[in-house]
């Protein structure tokens, strides 16, 4: 049974996007002065990256409804090649999931494949560079919980309702959208595959900036670990909390990483 929350969504309003064939809508999320990120020692059980918790200015901002799917990725790839645009077709590439499904994540993708999905996705929409965009870890965290310290998962106590992770899947992904959204109308941000982010890996909060911009130290040397956020469907419960945060290098692929898409609102 579905919990009262459920029965409140308001759902922001919606950007709805094409590239050749395939539509995928984006929600425009109104932001927050000074939102709590993170957790203090004990809370949620919580790791000692997740702290300390702490106050960011989250701008208003797009994210998409759904983690990329392998039909919106084979999309991109097929005419990019049509229209003969130059791109490293390593990190762009023919569908690299291990699980295939139309409407599954993407997955076994890195932090490079995603970043090159996202340039040459502006290209083909006639967008500016990074228009179109990995979202920042205060972004995400602030999505996932709706604006609202309210739930342990994105969007109830219970993540059967809403996220598939380890014991509730047949050990691979599943379509997206097959769940309970959160409040803002987002689908999968806790289970199914983790989704990159933009920052640069911070083993705790401390030194944080206060805006919900990402956390890069030097643009022009980056650091060699990115963060990634939301648990997978190979994962424990807790790994597929809102404040769970982990670090990898950029060019990792595996089977349980994915990535969301993020834009500016204009």
């Amino acid at each position: 049974m579905l919990t009262p929350l459920f029965q409140k969504i308001i759902l922001p309003s919606l950007i709805s996007n094409t590239v050749g064939e395939v539509d995928f809508n984006m929600r425009i999320l109104p932001g927050a002065e000074n939102f709590p990120i993170g957790n203090n020692k004990g809370e949620e059980d919580s790791y000692e990256d997740e702290q300390p918790r702490h106050s960011r200015s989250i701008a208003p901002f797009a994210l998409a409804e759904y983690p990329v799917t392998q039909t919106l990725w084979t999309a991109v790839y097929n005419l990019a090649e049509e229209r003969n645009l130059k791109f490293d077709d390593d990190l762009l590439r023919p569908n690299p999931s291990n699980f295939l499904g139309p409407n599954r994540p993407v997955e076994k993708v890195s932090w490079n494949d995603a970043h090159e999905f996202c340039r040459i996705l502006n290209l083909l929409c006639g967008k500016p560079e990074k228009y179109f965009r990995l979202p920042s870890e205060a972004e995400w965290e602030y999505a996932a919980r709706a604006g609202k310290r309210e739930t342990l998962y994105a969007g109830s106590n219970q993540l059967n309702e809403v996220g598939w992770y380890g014991e509730n899947n047949k050990k691979e992904t599943m379509p997206v959208g097959l769940l309970t959204p959160n409040v803002f109308g987002l689908y999968d941000l806790s289970g199914n595959v983790f989704e990159w982010c933009e920052d640069d890996w911070h083993g705790n909060y401390e030194n944080h900036p206060s805006d919900g911009q990402a956390w890069i130290d030097d643009p022009e040397k980056r650091a060699s670990i990115r963060v990634r956020r939301g648990g997978s469907w190979y994962n424990l419960a807790r790994y597929c909390r809102c404040a769970l945060r982990i670090g990898n290098g950029p060019d990792l692929r595996d089977r349980v990483y994915g990535f969301r898409l993020a834009a500016p609102v204009q």
